[in-house]
């Protein structure tokens, strides 16, 4: 059986499909594939962001790109995967 978690989404990075007060449910695992929507902690700040592997190159992605550029992770970085977005509620 696999291992599930919730939080609640804060702020307009991801909208258009993730609204502020949106509740998200997502697996509890620690990788992801190029593409999926992840609960991350970068430097210890939690996101949800869209995952993007590409070569050797990590970078989380929001929905609202027109006000949100893409992070990019490096070596540096504290980054860990909590889990892949599998749904969410609306509650707007």
């Amino acid at each position: 059986s696999s291992e599930a978690f919730i939080v609640e989404a804060i702020g307009d990075s991801m909208e258009s499909k993730i609204y502020e007060g949106d509740i998200v449910i997502a697996k509890k695992q620690n990788t992801a594939d190029h593409g999926d929507v992840v609960v991350c902690s970068l430097n210890e700040k939690v996101l949800i962001k869209k995952f993007v592997h590409v070569m050797d190159t990590i970078s989380l992605v929001s929905f609202n790109q027109e006000v949100y550029h893409p992070i990019g992770v490096s070596e540096d970085d504290l980054f860990v995967i909590s889990g892949v977005v599998k749904n969410i509620l609306h509650y707007h």
